[in-house]
C-alpha cells in the first residue's frame, strides 16, 4: 500500500484540462474527480470537498498528488454556517480510517452561480481554514458548467492554468465511496465521454500488452526447445558416427583383403611344407613374424604338426607325399634298433612329446612383434581391430610407430604391431 501512494515518478496514463503550469502541477486521481463533481451537482453551497493526498518526490518532486475526497456538510453561501470542532474530529476520523498516512491539500465546493459576495466568502474560507502555502481550491460553477482551479499564494488565491487526471489503482477511494452501499461506479451518476474513451483506451492498450507479452513469452520458449532439440540432435549424429565408424571397422575385417609382407632383411621358410593361411601367432594373413628363418630345418621327412597323442587318429602325410607311422611304431622301432636313431625316428619322438622337447641352443627367441604394410585404402584403426579385435590398443600401436595422426598413414608404409 505505501509503494502505491509513493509518487516518486510521473504518472503514465494521464489527460490533460487546461493548458499544463510550468510550476506546482496538481494531479487528481480519476475516481476523485467523479466523486466530487457528483457533490458539488447534487449539493451547491450545501457541502464542500476536502482533498487529501501526498506531495511528490524524486522526479515528481514539487507536484501534488490528491487521491481522496472526503464531503463535509457545510453551508458557507450565507456566510452563517461555521467549521466546528464536530465536524473537524469526523473528519480526522474519516481520513484515519480509510486515508491513513495523507495529508489535506485543499477543499474545493460546486456554486449556483458565482458573484462578487461569494468570491470574498470563498477567499475568507481560504485564509481561515486552508491557509497553508500551495493549498488548493476548485471550484465548480453550475450555472456555466465551467471549473476553475486555484492555489494559495498568501494573501490570495492564484488562478491556474489547469489540472491533470491520472488513472490508476486507487483502493482507498473506492473503500470510501462505496461505504454503507452497493459497490457500483460512479459512473453511473457522471458520465464523462472524454474519460470514457480514455479508460477504454487504456483497457485496448492493456490486452494488446498482454498478447504481446504472450507472443514473446511463446517466442521465447520456442527457441528454448529448439535450441534444446539441436543439441540433442548434435549429440545423437555423433554417437551415430562414432557407431558407424565401429561398424566399418569390423566389416573391413571381413570384406578387405591384404596381402603378405615379409619384413625387410629376412628369408622366406625353405620347408617344403604347405602354408597355412594363418601363422603360428595366431595373427591374420599379411603379417609377418620377424625370426622365423633363424628356425633349425626340419628333416625332409618330418611331420609338419605333431602327431595327436591318440593312436587312433589319422596319420598326417610328411611334405614327401609318405605316410609315416604312428608315435607308438615309432617308439618300438626305436627300441629294435639298440639304441641308435635315425634322423626321421628322432624328428618322430620329438613330435610324440612336444612337451618335453629341449630348446635348440642354434634356435633364436620367440618373436615379440609382427609387421604390416599399409595397402590403399587402410586406416590404422582397421590395421589395429583385424589384428587385435581392440581398438584399446591404438594408442600403443601409434606411440610403437611414432604415428601423431592416425588418419595420415600412407600406403607402402611398414606398420610395426607387436604381440601380447
Amino acid at each position: 500500500m505505501d509503494k502505491l501512494y509513493a509518487f516518486e515518478k510521473l504518472p503514465e496514463n494521464i489527460r490533460q484540462v487546461g493548458e499544463q503550469p510550468k510550476h506546482g502541477r496538481v494531479y487528481f486521481e480519476d475516481y476523485v474527480v467523479t466523486y466530487m463533481k457528483e457533490v458539488f451537482k447534487k449539493r451547491p453551497e450545501k457541502s464542500i470537498v476536502v482533498y487529501l493526498g501526498k506531495p511528490g518526490s524524486g522526479e515528481s518532486a514539487g507536484y501534488q498528488f490528491i487521491y481522496g475526497a472526503v464531503e463535509m456538510a457545510f453551508g458557507f453561501a450565507d456566510g452563517k454556517d461555521t467549521f466546528s470542532a464536530d465536524k473537524w474530529d469526523s473528519l480526522y476520523e474519516i481520513i484515519q480510517d480509510y486515508f491513513p498516512g495523507s495529508q489535506i491539500l485543499g477543499w474545493g465546493a460546486g456554486v449556483c452561480m458565482m458573484n462578487s459576495a461569494l468570491q470574498r466568502r470563498i477567499e475568507d474560507i481560504q485564509k481561515k481554514h486552508f491557509g497553508k502555502r500551495n493549498q488548493i481550491c476548485f471550484i465548480w460553477d453550475e450555472s456555466e458548467e465551467s471549473q476553475t482551479l486555484y492555489r494559495f499564494v498568501d494573501p490570495q488565491l492564484k488562478k491556474m492554468s489547469g489540472y491533470t487526471i491520472y488513472y490508476g489503482k486507487n483502493p482507498q477511494m473506492q473503500e470510501y465511496v462505496l461505504r454503507g452501499r452497493k459497490k457500483e461506479s460512479m459512473e453511473a451518476s457522471y458520465v464523462d465521454p472524454v474519460m470514457s474513451t480514455v479508460r477504454e483506451t487504456i483497457k485496448k492498450n492493456e490486452e494488446r500488452r498482454q498478447g504481446r507479452k504472450t507472443i514473446a513469452v511463446a517466442a521465447v520458449l520456442f527457441f528454448v526447445l529448439t535450441g534444446a532439440g539441436g543439441i540433442f540432435l548434435m549429440q545423437s549424429n555423433r554417437k551415430i558416427e562414432k557407431l558407424e565408424q565401429t561398424l566399418a571397422v569390423v566389416s573391413g575385417n571381413h570384406s578387405k583383403s591384404t596381402t603378405v609382407e615379409e619384413d625387410s632383411g629376412e628369408e622366406e621358410n625353405t620347408t617344403d611344407a604347405p602354408q597355412e593361411s594363418q601363422n603360428p601367432s595366431g595373427s591374420p594373413k599379411g603379417l609377418e613374424t620377424p625370426g622365423e628363418s633363424e628356425l633349425p630345418e626340419e628333416p625332409e621327412n618330418s611331420l609338419e604338426t605333431p602327431l595327436p597323442k591318440e593312436t587312433s587318429n589319422p596319420q598326417k602325410p610328411s611334405a614327401s607325399g609318405k605316410q609315416e607311422a604312428p608315435v607308438e611304431k615309432a617308439k618300438q622301432e626305436s627300441v629294435k634298433n639298440s639304441g641308435s636313431e635315425s634322423s626321421s625316428q628322432t624328428a618322430a619322438k620329438k613330435t610324440a612329446s612336444p612337451e618335453k622337447k629341449q630348446p635348440s641352443a642354434k634356435k633364436a627367441s620367440a618373436p615379440t612383434y609382427q609387421s604390416y604394410l599399409v595397402q590403399k585404402g587402410d586406416t590404422l584403426s582397421q590395421i589395429v581391430w583385424r589384428q587385435y579385435h581392440d581398438l584399446s590398443k591404438l594408442p600403443l600401436i601409434k606411440e610403437r610407430n611414432h604415428i601423431t595422426d592416425e588418419n595420415k598413414i600412407r600406403e607402402g608404409q611398414r606398420i610395426i604391431l607387436p604381440i601380447y
